[in-house]
């Protein structure tokens, strides 16, 4: 364990950590924002939606065109519905949802700005 530790310390580990963690950084910042909205909710926190938050996030950061967006800021779930904070002018908003519906136990999607009109619903 030591000799890990120490290895980490090694100048050239860090350069190359913090430079994963900089060409990730939008990844990063949307994981961080997402769950820390989840773990001020004021309900109780619950390992069900904990689950779907982060099968959610996984699915945005596995995919190559969505992952690196720096228009997806954060990612919030009510209920059955993923809302989504976004640039409302990003062009990749329909892919996103797509991919995001393929999610069991998610229904809708849809964005901040467009929470008055109506929603992408699951079509099966």
């Amino acid at each position: 364990m030591p000799r890990r530790f120490t290895t980490l310390l090694n100048p050239l580990s860090r350069t190359a950590l913090f430079t994963l963690a900089w060409n990730r950084r939008h990844d990063i910042f949307r994981w961080g924002r997402s769950l820390a909205t989840e773990l001020q909710r004021p309900e109780s926190i619950s390992p069900q939606r904990l689950y779907t938050m982060t099968k959610v996030l996984a699915a945005i950061t596995s995919d190559e065109g969505l992952s690196s967006a720096k228009e997806l800021k954060q990612v919030r779930i009510e209920g059955d519905t993923v809302v989504l904070r976004v640039d409302p002018n990003w062009s990749r908003v329909p892919h996103l949802s797509q991919r995001l519906l393929q999610i069991k136990g998610i229904d809708q999607v849809m964005t901040e700005a467009d929470r008055e009109t109506s929603p992408t619903e699951r079509t099966s």
